[in-house]
């Protein structure tokens, strides 16, 4: 036996390097999830056992393993699998450098604008509780009347038709507020567009609360290919617990009103498709709470069953603690554990599945399905979860600056205007270098980088880069990627056909 232990293996081939890996458990079985290639690979209790101490560093524990009369078997099996499989052969410092913010930026930015996002009002008809332009949330700006200047919207048009020409497609959406308080100035900015970019298909979104919706609008929405994002938080007890009128008046009814008007008008055949719900799930955080959301569907039989809710949190910050106790804060069941709940009847019982379950659950679970396997270990990693700014999305504020991101701080740094186009130099400077160096620190010896979906929200904080912002979300997203790998281990151990279905799923 050429190799007594791991740490002797790891000594001789690779100068005592240490790989980056991780260990964990579904039910009775045991797993490595390998960084540098994403594979997973199931092992048995003892060559757990042996991965674990050597990850641990845990020579006392690995001098008992030693003693077993498997050991030896084990121990060659580990390294046989290292070298047919190329895993653990990924060591820190990792680099960043996989996506276009280290190849092409300028390029990519000058041509492959695909969607810019127009804050057309910083007013809104409600009040809802955990809005995060409350004036408590010093992140983020205030309601206001200020609105944006169509001489703004023109320019910001004309930018995405001067910097797509390398899109097949281009989106226009538009933000608040709420859009519908200026739904003649959306009309004209449809119009402008249509008329200036005539070489390719444009497609229009926005999120209301529904409140000023109107056969008339619903119809021009329908004509004019509109996704449309309708703010519903459940039956009217949940929804105006939070969704509220200046007066304090609760808004389901009028809400409700109008997201059946665009139903209607949509018919069944458009409605599934370009309809959806934005929910926030709000305190109490109890189990019978997300049951009675859920039961959406049931309470009102039109609502399409493929019509996918999106449902979140309220951001951190966007609720007064006073006006909650701290039992309603206190979690007894989460979305995540609600939905895998019902996943897990899905799978096993072959029941129906929620349609907020599914939302909740397959889009992750599809994500790790559809991961790339490498034959070779990777060098070069993606910037975390990060968009390359100004191409997927360019946000652009009632006075024509440009943003990364509306989820960003009020005062992130801003990356150019309508005046002058993006800053190449302040992209280049903040977003990709100052990023990059300062996140590298907890990445590089991160297990779950290749899974990693943060992004520029979980680091900027007011005018700068705070890493303790994102490192608070480093624990949660590590937690939560572990949680997706034993689900899909635990459904593919049970049939592994059970998740072809997920390679159907189109991720973003």
């Amino acid at each position: 036996m050429k190799y007594l232990d791991l740490f002797s293996f790891f000594k001789e081939e690779y100068s005592g390097k240490k790989p980056i890996f991780h260990l964990f458990t579904q039910k009775e079985n045991f797993y490595l999830y390998d960084t540098g290639t994403n594979k997973i690979i199931k092992c048995n209790s003892d060559e757990y056992d042996i991965l674990k101490s050597f990850k641990n560093h845990d020579h006392f524990e690995y001098s008992k393993l030693r003693k077993k009369s498997s050991y030896k078997n084990s121990l060659n099996q580990i390294i046989q699998t290292i070298k047919s499989e190329n895993i653990l052969k990924t060591f820190p410092p990792l680099q960043f450098g996989l996506s276009g913010h280290f190849k092409n930026l300028e390029s990519l930015i000058n041509n492959r604008a695909r969607m810019i996002q127009l804050e057309v009002t910083h007013n809104c008809n409600l009040r809802c509780r955990y809005c995060i332009y409350n004036e408590y949330n010093k992140m983020k700006r205030n309601h206001s009347d200020k609105n944006m200047p169509f001489s703004i919207a023109t320019r910001a048009i004309k930018y995405l038709k001067e910097h797509s020409k390398d899109r097949d497609k281009l989106s226009i959406t538009f933000y608040g507020g709420e859009p519908l308080l200026r739904f003649p100035f959306i009309k004209k900015c449809v119009e402008y567009s249509r008329k200036i970019i005539t070489d390719k298909p444009i497609s229009y979104s926005l999120t209301t609360n529904g409140t000023l919706m109107t056969k008339e609008i619903a119809k021009f929405f329908k004509i004019n290919n509109f996704n449309l994002v309708f703010s519903i938080d459940g039956p009217k007890e949940i929804h105006d617990r939070y969704r509220i009128y200046k007066n304090g008046k609760g808004s389901f009814e009028d809400s409700f009103l109008g997201l059946k008007t665009a139903l209607e008008t949509f018919g069944p055949d458009e409605a599934y498709k370009r309809i959806t719900l934005s929910m926030v799930y709000a305190p109490p955080y109890k189990k019978n709470r997300i049951d009675r959301i859920s039961h959406l569907w049931d309470l009102y039989p039109f609502l399409p069953k493929k019509m996918g809710p999106v449902i979140t949190y309220p951001s951190p910050g966007s609720i007064q603690l006073n006006t909650i106790t701290l039992s309603d804060l206190k979690e007894d069941c989460s979305l995540k554990d609600w939905a895998f709940d019902h996943y897990d009847k899905f799978i096993y019982e072959n029941k129906d599945l929620n349609p907020m379950a599914r939302v909740i659950t397959e889009t992750k679970l599809a994500r790790f399905m559809q991961r790339p396997l490498f034959k070779n270990p990777l060098k070069k990693y993606h910037l975390n979860g990060c968009c390359i700014p100004a191409t997927r999305r360019l946000f652009v504020t009632v006075d024509g600056k440009f943003k990364v991101c509306e989820r960003l701080p009020e005062n992130a740094p801003i990356i150019g205007n309508v005046f002058r186009g993006v800053d190449m130099k302040k992209v280049k400077k903040i977003y990709v270098n100052e990023y990059a160096n300062e996140v590298i620190k907890e990445c590089s010896h991160c297990w779950a980088i290749q899974m990693c979906d943060m992004c520029y929200v979980h680091l900027f904080m007011d005018k700068k880069i705070g890493n303790n912002h994102k490192l608070n979300n480093c624990h949660i997203t590590r937690s939560s990627t572990e949680d997706q790998l034993k689900k899909i281990c635990e459904y593919l151990e049970f049939d592994k056909n059970s998740l072809n279905h997920l390679y159907e799923i189109e991720i973003t």
